[in-house]
C-alpha cells in the first residue's frame, strides 16, 4: 500500500513536469565517435547535479582565508597572483548534470583498455599503480577523453567541477566547509573496514572511496589525484565567462586540471583552486572522472536504451519516475537522491 501511494505522488509529479514542458527528454548523450551501446553507458554511481546558480570563483574572504591557511602550514606569506585567477567570485549557471560519484579506477581503465587495444598509463610498469581500486593515473588529456568517448561520457567542464565539489555549500573553501584537513600529510595505509578519513589526511593516494563524501555524496574531490577538466586554461577567464554553461576559452596552451592530490597541501585542495597541465602531459597524480548533461525536454523513452531496459513490465510507470525524480530534486533529502536507483527498483 505505501509503495503504492509513493508510486502514484512520484508519478504525479512527472507528469505535470511533463505537461508543462519541464520534463526531461530521457536520452543519451552521444558521442559521434561512438556506434553502439556501451555497458558502462548508465548511471549507476553517477550522482545528479540539480540545474542552478552557484557561486564560481574566490571571494575576498576565501583568499583571505586562504593566505592565512597558507602562512599557517608553511611559514611563509602567500603572494597575491596566486588568486588573481580564482577572481571574480560570479554566479554561474549550470544545466543539470549527472558526474561520476568516484575518480575512474585502474580497474574500469583496464575495460576500457581491454576492448579498446588503447595504450596503456605508463606507470602502469609498477604493480602499485595498478591496483584495480586506485584511481587511475599517467594518463593525458586525449586519454581522458577516449574513455569517456567508449563510456557514453564525457569529461567536465570547470564550472561543473567545481559545482560539483562544494557539495551545495556556497562560498567554503573546502568541499565539507572551511576546516582545514587535519595534518599537511601523512601516510595512509589501507584497511579494510577502516573509519573513513578526513579528505586530504594522506601522503600517498587512496583506495576510491575512501574518504567521506561531499554533501552530494561525490568522493575524493580534492585530496587523492588532480582531476583533467575540459577547458583550456586563461588567467582572466573569469572577468568575461559566459553566466550560463561556460566552457573555457576556445584555444589555448594548457588544460585545466582541478581538486589538488596526495602530494599537494590544504592551500590546494580549495574548491576554487586552479592548476593548470599541457595536455599531453602525463604524471602520478592527476587523473579524471566523467560526466553527462542530465536529459532535457520532453519523454523519448524509445531513443534511450537505458531507459527502456528499466521499463519491464511497468512499461508507462519509470519514464516518469525518472522525471519525478528530476523535477522534485531540490526538496528532496540527501538519502534519497544518493538511492534514488534502489528506489525505483523497489517501487
Amino acid at each position: 500500500m505505501k509503495s503504492n501511494l509513493i508510486r502514484i505522488f512520484l508519478l504525479t509529479s512527472g507528469f505535470i513536469g511533463w505537461v508543462f514542458g519541464c520534463a526531461p527528454e530521457l536520452t543519451i548523450e552521444k558521442s559521434p565517435n561512438q556506434t553502439s551501446y556501451h555497458p558502462l553507458m548508465d548511471y549507476q554511481d553517477m550522482v545528479l547535479i540539480p540545474g542552478g546558480e552557484f557561486l564560481m570563483g574566490s571571494t575576498p574572504q576565501n583568499v583571505e582565508q586562504a593566505g592565512a591557511l597558507y602562512k599557517k602550514e608553511t611559514g611563509r606569506e602567500p603572494l597575491g597572483i596566486w588568486f588573481e585567477d580564482e577572481a571574480p567570485a560570479h554566479v554561474v549557471y549550470l544545466d543539470a548534470f549527472y558526474i561520476d560519484k568516484y575518480e575512474v579506477s585502474n580497474g574500469q581503465y583496464k575495460k576500457f583498455i581491454e576492448a579498446t587495444n588503447y595504450k596503456k598509463p605508463f606507470n602502469w610498469m609498477d604493480a602499485y599503480f595498478r591496483q584495480t581500486n586506485k584511481p587511475v593515473m599517467g594518463i593525458e588529456w586525449e586519454d581522458a577523453q577516449a574513455f569517456a568517448t567508449w563510456a557514453g561520457k564525457r569529461v567536465p567542464t570547470e564550472a561543473e567541477w567545481e559545482k560539483a565539489a562544494r557539495g551545495g555549500l556556497m562560498g567554503k573553501l573546502f568541499p565539507w566547509g572551511d576546516k582545514p584537513p587535519q595534518t599537511f600529510r601523512r601516510k595512509y595505509e589501507y584497511v579494510p573496514g577502516k573509519e573513513k578519513i578526513f579528505p586530504g589526511d594522506c601522503e600517498y593516494h587512496m583506495p576510491i572511496g575512501t574518504s567521506e563524501s561531499n554533501g552530494y555524496g561525490i568522493y575524493e574531490m580534492t585530496s587523492n589525484v588532480y582531476e583533467w577538466c575540459y577547458d583550456w586554461y586563461a588567467p582572466d577567464y573569469y572577468k568575461n565567462s559566459p553566466a550560463k554553461n561556460p566552457t573555457g576559452p576556445k584555444e589555448g596552451a594548457v588544460r585545466v586540471v582541478r581538486g589538488g592530490s596526495w602530494f599537494q597541501g590544504s592551500f590546494d585542495l580549495r574548491c576554487a583552486y586552479r592548476n593548470i597541465a599541457p595536455p599531453y602531459y602525463r604524471s602520478y597524480y592527476i587523473g579524471f572522472r566523467c560526466v553527462r548533461t542530465a536529459p532535457t525536454g520532453k519523454i523519448s523513452a524509445a531513443k534511450n536504451p537505458i531507459l527502456a531496459s528499466k521499463l519491464r513490465d511497468d512499461s508507462f510507470c519509470h519514464p516518469f519516475l525518472d522525471l519525478a525524480f528530476l523535477n522534485l530534486w531540490p526538496i528532496l533529502t540527501p538519502e534519497i537522491r544518493n538511492h534514488q536507483f534502489l528506489i525505483l527498483d523497489y517501487l
